[in-house]
Order: C-alpha cells, then structure tokens, then sequence
C-alpha cells in the first residue's frame, strides 16, 4: 500500500503545482488565468502586488543599510530586545543548511537573518538578509510580506509568490503584534531554499510570536511602572495641580484628583484613552489652534498653555506626565503636608539623631538643608518639620527643581503675568513663593538650579520679595526655605557648580540622611509598615526579610517600596516569600550582613547554575525558577552561566 501511495501524493502534488504556475504566467501577463488552485490571501496579494506597480521579473529585493551600532538600531526598533532571545532559540530549531530565519520590522525591513550554508547563500543573491526590504510594496507576494499587511499567519510557496526569482523558496510567517494595542509590529519567517522539511513550522513560529508578545508586554509594563512611580513622587508635590500619567503612546495611564476635576470628566472615561480621544485635552493642548502630535508632544519638556509636559526617560522614552495647574485659589487652600514625625519609621541609631536634629530644627525659622541620597526620605522629613512647626497652619508647597529648563523655573517659582511667555496661561499665575506665603517652600533637587537661577532664588531667600515674570513691582512674601539635595553641596560650590553665597545661605541646619544600608536593622519594621500602607492584606516571611537585608538598596526605602510592591503580584496565598523578591542578592557587607543571609540556602548565581544543571532548555530553567526566560538569559550573561 505505502509504495502505491507515494507515486499517488507526488502526482496530486506535482498536479496542484503547474496549476498553480500556470496561474502565475496568465496573472503577471495580463491573460485570463484560471485562480481556483490559488489561496485566498495569496490572491488578494497578487492583487494589490500588481497595483502598486511589483516587477514579477525583480532580480533582488531593495535594500537598506542597518545602523551598525545596537543602540540606535534598538532606539528604532523597541521591541527588538525582546524577540532577539527567542530568534537566537529558533536558530537551533530551524539549523538544516536549506533553512533560512528572518525577523522583520513592520514597513517589511529585514532586521534578524539566520540560515543554513546553502540558503544563505541563495539569500545573499536575493538580498534576504538583514537590511533587505521585503514588504509587499518591495517584493510583491512572500509570506512575510503577506503576514504583515494582513496581520495574520501566512504560508506562501513556489509559484505563489509574486517575482519569479523567488519560485525556488517555501516560507511561512507569522506577525507580531504589539500586546497592548495590537498592531503589527513586525514578523517572523521560516523560509526553505526548495524546502522547509519541518512539519511544524507555522506553529512552531506562532508559539514563538507568542513568546516575543509577552516580553514585549513585560517590557511595557516596567515602563508604565516606571511612569507610574514618578507620578506617584509627583503627586504630593503637585495635590492641587491636575497630574496625569501617559505611557509612550499617549494613553491615560493614571490621573489625580485634581485632574478629574479640572477636566470634568470620571477617571473611569480618561484612565486608558489616548489623550487625543479626551475632548477637554484636545481643546487644552493647542498650538496655534491645531492639536500638537503626540511622539512631539511626549519627547520634549515644555509648557502649552500653562500645562507643563515632563517627560519621563529610562533612558528610552516611557511616557510623561502632564501637569494641569489649578487655579490659584485652590492653590492657596490645598497645598497641606501629610507627614509628621510619627510616620519616620526606624530606630537605628543614625536615623534616630536625624530625627533629634530635624525636631530641633522644627521649632526654629532658619533654612533648613535635608542631604542624602534619593529615595531616602528627605520630602517626608521635610512635611514632618513643617507640621511640627509654628508654621503648621500655612501653607507647605513643593518645587521640583531637577530637569525644569531656565524658562520653567522661573514661571513656576515666582509666577507670571498674561502674556509674558509663549505658553503662559490666560490671566497669569502665581508662582509657588507667594503661594508658601505664611508656611513652607521645599526646594527639591536644588542643586539642579542653573546658576542663574540660584542668584534669583538667593535674592528671594535675603530680601522675601519676589517679581513674577512680566511685572513691574515686587510683592513681598514671608516663607521658610526647606531645601534638598543628593549631591555634596559643599564640593559642589567649591568646584564652582553651586552658588557659595546661596549655600552658606541655606546651610544654617544640615541634617544627612543615611541610606537604608546603613540602617539594616530597620528593614523589617520598614518593610512591615510599608506593606501595610500599599496592599495591608499581604504579609512577609522571615526568610523573604532575610532577603531584604542582604541587598546593597541604591534606590533606598523608595526601592523597598517597589520591591514590595511587585513582589505582591507573584505572591502566593498573600504572603511574601524569597521567590517573590526581584531582586540580586548582594555580597555580605560583614559580621552583621552575614548574620541576616545565614538562612538563604544559596546565591542567585548558584540557584540559577542548580536550575540549569536539572533542565534541558533555557526555557524549561526559567520556569522552574518561576522567572521570565529573557530574564534569565540575562542573569545568564551577568554570571557567565550556560545550559548544561
């Protein structure tokens, strides 16, 4: 029976073939061509290869010169960091000398190729190679071409694509779309010089655009985390300024309180809509009448309208934040400090003098310098001081003084009148001196001033008058100066960075703050209290505690917070234990450091060697440590490890 029915199959086969070429010379010739035997898909291409002018008889695909350097090719290109794992996993798959592996951008760019001896060398011919361009537009009918105008997987053989140089190739593909909003991205291809011989290709494809989407998603999910915890910083300095969150695309990511009101619209109609979809936005952010486009808009900080656009960079673009300022009444009567003293948890000796110190400072009227580094605290002591001041009835107002061009600085701190600048807010505004008046200005990030801005800033601090932008008299205030920095001012203004006369100024009261590894034994108490704010129904192991401890912590108690944070998204049973920390596990720093890692079994180097040695694919170890696998290939590269 099996030698009668080969014979059968290749007939049958041969049969569907020369219909199917005979289809293709009446099509690209004009005639009148029996299309039966021909696909749907790979008609409709034919179609539209035909209109846009394809010569069947092209020789080479056109072709586009990469950028050398990875970087810039990733800066083009965003997702391609998270398809290139999966690619270099399918170069082990698809390894036959005949085979050939592209991945292609979604204007049909080839950016990944691999191949066997013998395809390559066909490639090379036909331009199939990174920088060839083989969209539909290019190179007529292909499967990658096809793939990426329909969006769906395509299968394109022999006499079914559209330029007769390519009738001795067999590809399928696969389109990758972006997770979020679903449009194509790119595409993978399986391509066979006369054959593929892999009878699962198309799935083995498909399952691997499944992996690139999910990376893809993770990666756009850190960067909306990243967005996200900058509004979070941002949202007590700005309580009464409207603040919205937009990730990279332009979609609402989150909004305050502030902003809900401003816009006069539910969070729940604004959270998720792309901005250019919100009317009251539409109509706010206007140049010259006309919407500003939003990749312009979100690239640059700038003011529109009186709005302020803070770009947020990792140091890809990951969205911005858009600041919406109140009016100024609402101004005067929100800007409150919510943090005392008894929310600075830690009894570490160190953090303890801070606290001794910062009190003291609390019942006196000079200017006040908070040092240390970011994420340890200097805005919360900084409200604790102010509430516990005789200034606690008045105002507490925050300035961010970091990234704010010249321009920025000067409108939001001392204010404007209608018409000074290009982008002022009708009828003027005042800046966030006079709305301290009577309380508290903390200066965030001062060391960020230009030195011209510093002379201004030094003038206010000795005379407690201030001249808005555009006006002709000064206005004189009564404030408190509360400043920050995580630099070292002193060498700063010795190396002639910051304003001497502006930093014996300020430095009447210094109090440094000491980074949470130098208060290990305030982790747990820290941890505790954290958890209990952000998600009060999770708990924490001793051994995840242990963890915490062993960490070198160079974001400070904000990278606690983060930690904890995402560690409650992997938590089983609502409590946290060591595999749900993402975080390295540092080298003991001595006697006491080494005391608090003795229950940890082993290393992440070591756990991650143990989970290589018990698998046979890099896949199968990532699952098994319960990590992304493109995480693990790079924890892989840090530690020199490789699969058994």
């Amino acid at each position: 029976m099996g030698s009668t029915a080969s014979p059968a199959i290749f007939r049958a086969t041969s049969g569907r073939l020369l219909s199917r070429q005979r289809a293709w010379e009446d099509f690209v010739s004009g005639g009148q061509p029996d299309l039966r035997p021909i696909p749907a898909l790979v008609l409709q291409s034919w179609i539209r290869s035909r209109e846009m002018g394809v010569d069947p008889a092209l020789a080479q695909a056109p072709f586009e010169r990469l950028p050398s350097d990875s970087d810039e090719l990733h800066d083009q290109i965003p997702w391609l960091p998270a398809a290139e794992p999966v690619f270099k996993f399918l170069q082990s798959v698809f390894s036959e000398s005949h085979q050939l592996l592209l991945l292609g951008e979604a204007n049909g760019r080839i950016v990944l190729s691999h191949g066997g001896k013998k395809a390559l060398a066909r490639a090379e011919e036909l331009r199939a190679i990174a920088g060839g361009r083989w969209g539909e537009k290019d190179v007529g009918c292909t499967a990658i071409g096809a793939s990426l105008h329909t969006g769906l997987a395509a299968r394109v053989d022999w006499f079914e694509t559209y330029c007769k140089t390519w009738h001795d190739w067999v590809n399928q593909a696969a389109p990758i779309r972006d997770p979020i909003t679903q449009e194509v991205l790119g595409a993978l291809n399986i391509a066979g010089f006369r054959e593929i011989s892999h009878p699962g290709a198309l799935n083995l494809l498909m399952q691997a655009v499944s992996l690139i989407q999910m990376a893809v998603l993770e990666r756009e999910t850190l960067l909306r985390m990243m967005v996200l915890d900058k509004f979070t910083s941002l949202s007590s300095r700005h309580h009464s300024d409207g603040l919205l969150a937009l990730d990279r695309r332009g979609y609402v990511l989150a909004i305050n309180s502030s902003a809900e009101r401003r816009l006069s619209l539910p969070r729940d109609n604004i959270i998720g809509c792309r901005i250019d979809r919100v009317r009251p936005l539409i109509e706010l952010l206007q140049v010259e009448g006309k919407p500003l486009p939003f990749p312009e808009f979100c690239g640059n900080q700038r003011a529109i309208n009186g709005a302020i656009v803070l770009p947020v960079t990792t140091p890809q673009p990951a969205g911005c934040l858009l600041i919406l300022p109140s009016r100024d009444s609402e101004q005067e009567s929100e800007w409150k400090a919510r943090y005392t003293f008894s929310d600075l948890i830690g009894g570490a000796p160190c953090f303890s003098q801070c606290l001794d110190l910062a009190f003291t400072a609390s019942q006196q009227d000079w200017p006040l310098l908070l040092l240390g580094e970011s994420g340890s605290g200097k805005e919360l002591f900084a409200q604790a001081v102010h509430n516990a001041s005789p200034r606690r009835r008045g105002p507490f107002v925050v300035f961010s003084c970091a990234g704010i061009s010249d321009e920025l600085v000067s409108a939001e701190l001392f204010g404007y009148t209608e018409g000074s600048y290009t982008g002022a807010a009708k009828g003027g505004r005042l800046g966030k001196v006079h709305l301290a008046d009577k309380g508290t200005l903390f200066l965030d990030d001062v060391d960020c001033m230009s030195l011209k801005m510093q002379a201004s800033l030094l003038r206010v601090i000795e005379d407690q008058r201030v001249l808005p932008i555009g006006a002709t008299k000064p206005s004189t205030v009564d404030v408190r100066i509360i400043a920050s920095s995580n630099r070292d001012l002193d060498k700063a203004s010795q190396e002639g960075t910051f304003r001497k006369d502006l930093y014996y100024r300020l430095n009447v009261v210094a109090i440094t703050l000491p980074p949470l590894r130098e208060r290990l034994s305030d982790i747990p108490l820290l941890a505790k209290h954290l958890l209990s704010q952000h998600t009060p129904s999770f708990a924490i192991s001793d051994e995840a505690l242990d963890v915490l401890a062993a960490h070198t912590w160079p974001g400070n108690v904000r990278e606690l917070r983060n930690v904890l944070v995402r560690a409650t998204t992997r938590a089983k049973r609502r409590l946290i234990v060591p595999q749900d920390l993402c975080i390295d596990i540092a080298t003991p720093r001595g006697d006491s450091s080494e005391d608090l890692i003795k229950p940890l079994r082993t290393t992440e180097r070591d756990q991650i060697g143990q989970a290589l040695k018990g698998s046979k694919t890099v896949l199968q170890a990532a699952d098994m440590l319960g990590i992304h696998f493109t995480t693990l290939y790079r924890k892989m590269r840090k530690y020199g490890l490789s699969i058994a």
